[in-house]
Formats: C-alpha cells, structure tokens, sequence
C-alpha cells in the first residue's frame, strides 16, 4: 500500500548522489594540493643546488616563499569551505522535505514564517506539525548541535570562539579531525575525513527523515 510520502523514498539514493561527487571532490582536490607542494619543494631544491656556491644568493625557500605559504593554506580552505557548503545543503534539501510535507498536507504555515536556523525550523515543523516521530535520529541530531556550532564560527567569525562549552570541548577533543588553537581561541578542521563524517550523517538524517513520514503516512491510512 502507497501512502502519500510514500514518492519520498524514492528521493534517498538521489542524495547519495548528491553528496558522493562532494567527497570524490574532496579526495582529489587534496591529490592536487599534494602535487603542488611536492612541485615547490622540487624547484626549491632545484634552485638550492644551482646556487649553493653563491654566499649572497639567497636560498629556494626565500626565492619561492610566498608559494610556500599560500599552498600550506589549501588544505585548511578547502576542508572548511566544503563543509559549510555540505551544511548549506543539507540545510536546503531538509528545507525542501518540509515545504513537500506543506504541500501534502495542505498547510497554510511554510517552514520560512518559522524564525531561526533552518536545521532546528525544519526539525519542529516536522516534529510538532507534521507529527512524524524522528527519535531514531536522536545520535545524529546530538551530533549536528556540535556541527551547527562549528559551522556557525567558520560562516561568521573565521572559526574563533571566545568561550568554549565543557560538552563543545569534549566532542573536539574526541574528533581526531578537529583541532582547537588555545592560543587565537580558533577551531580548525584538520582533515577531510571530518567533511565525509558531516556528509554521512546528513545523508542518513534526510533519508531516515522521508522514510519515518512515510511509515507514519501508512498508519495513518489503515
């Protein structure tokens, strides 16, 4: 039996296709960075050794600093911006569920007349006015209170954070691919395994999301 969500599970694999060329992204992209820098080093060392016999000549590293400092920084701005632009979509197709339930259900309140985060709207419209019970998501939702935090600091303030909660604290200090600078108060995101991590649970969170509306929509029908 067809409920009236029932055309939601269909759109699950299109967010693993969604969100799969992100991460193949994101592997070669690093590939590309690592080919730079061993570039560098090659004409540094290339320069080194043509000049080594010239006292006044100044060494490759001077000569291609500024090179040097400007890929040390590709790694650090690709992992952040490809996080913010995950969350963005995430915050877009969980965005598109509610306005599909509107629909559905012949609502006159959109989740935009909602004031707040998108993430946190689309949740309590679900939740509150579409009744679909998402306890199941409990983990992942505990997990994206973390995320929304750190993804509130990079979008407005670079990172920094004056103050850092003991539960913010812990989950940084338990994530291998989070580092925090005591010394600027800046979080930072060392690895890209932190962004396939993001991608994994908001896949998981979207696709559980329309499968509970459709099982709620079944009994609701018998």
């Amino acid at each position: 039996m067809y409920s009236k969500y029932w055309s939601l599970s269909s759109t699950i694999i299109r967010y693993e296709f969604k969100f799969d060329p992100i991460i193949s992204y994101l592997e070669k992209s690093e590939v590309m960075i690592e080919k730079l820098n061993k570039g560098i080093a090659r004409k540094i060392k290339k320069w080194d050794k043509k000049n080594k016999s010239y006292q006044e000549v100044p060494d490759g590293f001077e000569i291609y600093e500024t090179e040097v400092m400007n890929t040390s920084e590709f790694n650090s701005i690709l992992y952040t911006s490809t996080f913010l632009s995950v969350y963005a979509l995430f915050e877009s197709e969980l965005l598109e569920i509610c306005l599909w339930c509107q629909k559905a259900e012949s609502l006159k309140l959109s989740p935009k007349d909602l004031q707040g985060g998108y993430v946190e709207i689309c949740r309590k419209y679900l939740t509150k006015l579409i009744n679909v019970n998402l306890d199941t998501l409990n983990p992942e939702w505990e997990k994206l209170q973390y995320i929304r935090q750190i993804r509130n600091s990079l979008a407005h303030k670079g990172g920094e954070f004056k103050e850092v909660s003991k539960k913010l604290q812990k989950y940084i200090e338990e994530n291998k691919y989070l580092g925090y600078d005591r010394k600027r108060k800046q979080i930072l995101i060392k690895d890209k395994e932190y962004v396939i991590q993001l991608i994994h649970i908001v896949v998981k969170y979207l696709s559980e999301t329309c499968i509970q509306l459709d099982k709620q929509a079944k009994k609701s029908s018998t």
